[in-house]
């Protein structure tokens, strides 16, 4: 999901509207008053979206089937992704990328079709979700 941070009306304090809820925007022609000393970084790594677990990057390994990953090619996660063909049904991908829930949620939303192969840390956060476990970690079962 994408989000727009903005003030409304007179008041100062930013705010986060979700841009798949728009159905009609208008262009103004008014001055827009941002808060003084508003900082769109800072705000963000405050935790402000609740998606930030960290200031940390993650250099995650993901194994992810084919027809799922061939997206990744054309929109990388990351500066330094790498992606390859380890055979014609799946695709090795690393990246370095930020430490967040949406990060999260964009792994389970893959279900069967995709194996964290690193970090281990990203596979405990797992609770109450179906979510594949590499039998090299010597776990026989998927999550539940």
């Amino acid at each position: 999901m994408l989000y727009l941070v903005a003030t409304l009306w007179d008041y100062q304090d930013p705010v986060q509207l979700a841009l798949h809820r728009f159905v009609e925007v208008e262009l103004l022609d008014e001055e827009s008053h941002p808060p003084e000393g508003f900082d769109l970084d800072e705000y963000i790594s405050s935790g402000a979206f609740g998606l930030l677990r960290s200031a940390e990057q993650i250099p995650l390994k993901l194994k992810i089937n084919k027809r799922r990953g061939i997206h990744l090619l054309e929109t990388p996660l990351s500066a330094d992704q790498q992606v390859v063909a380890e055979d014609e049904k799946y695709l090795t991908l690393q990246a370095t990328v930020p430490d967040t829930a949406q990060l999260e949620w964009w792994l389970m939303s893959f279900g069967a079709d995709a194996e964290v192969l690193e970090p281990v840390a990203v596979l405990y956060n797992k609770t109450h979700v179906s979510f594949n476990v590499p039998s090299s970690l010597g776990f026989s079962a998927r999550y539940e």
